[in-house]
């Protein structure tokens, strides 16, 4: 029996099925789980109607390096620079 023909037995094929199923529960867990780290400063731009383009151009980088910023826990430094341009942000739209 090849290799192919083993991996084509049902039994094989449902360790194949389940094995996927399983990295794909591992991927999801670990994506929700670092997008929640800073989802408290995502919640606070969102209930002060700021973008987070917005606050990016703010801070003076990039949209896409502010979103890979909030992917992991931030250190006290940036989170403050964060929440001080939200705050900043929603003076200016008042």
């Amino acid at each position: 029996m090849t290799v192919k023909n083993i991996c084509d037995t049902p039994v094989m094929a449902n360790k194949s099925y389940h094995g996927a199923m399983m990295m794909q529960a591992f991927f999801l867990k670990v994506v929700f789980q670092v997008t929640r780290e800073n989802e408290n400063i995502r919640r606070a731009a969102r209930i002060a109607g700021v973008t987070l383009w917005a606050i990016a151009v703010k801070l003076g980088v990039s949209e896409p390096t502010l979103t890979r910023w909030l992917r992991v826990q931030l250190s006290v430094e940036k989170e403050a620079k964060i929440r001080a341009a939200i705050a900043a942000l929603e003076q200016e739209a008042e």
